[in-house]
């Protein structure tokens, strides 16, 4: 992110379907989140902020 800030509730990534995310980050602070079918629910909602980025790491 460049500039301002987005707040998400849910991301919907389909390409990700059958894959288990381990581990959802901003920046380097990990967050709670659940996955079902390609969408990711984030509890609660997250902040993203000009110049952080959001990582997810999947199991083998």
């Amino acid at each position: 992110m460049l500039y301002g800030e987005l707040e998400i509730r849910s991301l919907n990534l389909p390409f990700i379907q059958g894959r288990q995310a381990t581990e959802i980050t901003i920046g380097s602070v990990p967050v709670s989140f659940s996955l079902q079918d390609g969408l990711i629910a984030f509890q609660p909602n997250i902040r993203i902020k000009a110049g952080q980025s959001v990582s997810v790491t999947f199991g083998s």
